[in-house]
């Protein structure tokens, strides 16, 4: 316990609580980028994660959004809102590479 009267774990959670809307927006930008992405592109046509990651990451920054835009995806497939292929075959989860389309 702090002078204050907080513990570590009072810490844990405030901190928590104020970085949570930060993360949140930036789980927002990271689908609306790749959502645009997609709508920019042919009907049926897909986009590497990477693209995303490019599109939102400082330059040659990418690999470290990739948990971001991993995670975006997850949360679409979810929704139903988007499907994964690699190389023409339809994939059920995201796993190794993939493609991403709207569904």
């Amino acid at each position: 316990m702090d002078a204050a009267g907080q513990t570590r774990s009072d810490d844990v959670q405030d901190c928590k609580r104020r970085t949570r809307p930060a993360a949140q927006t930036v789980m927002r930008s990271v689908r609306e980028t790749l959502l645009a992405l997609l709508a920019n592109r042919a009907a049926g046509a897909t986009i590497c994660p990477s693209e995303v990651a490019r599109a939102i990451a400082p330059a040659g920054e990418w690999r470290d959004a990739m948990p971001l835009v991993h995670a975006a995806v997850d949360r679409l497939l979810a929704e139903q809102a988007v499907h994964l292929s690699w190389k023409g075959q339809p994939m059920a989860d995201r796993a190794g590479p993939y493609r991403i389309a709207l569904r």
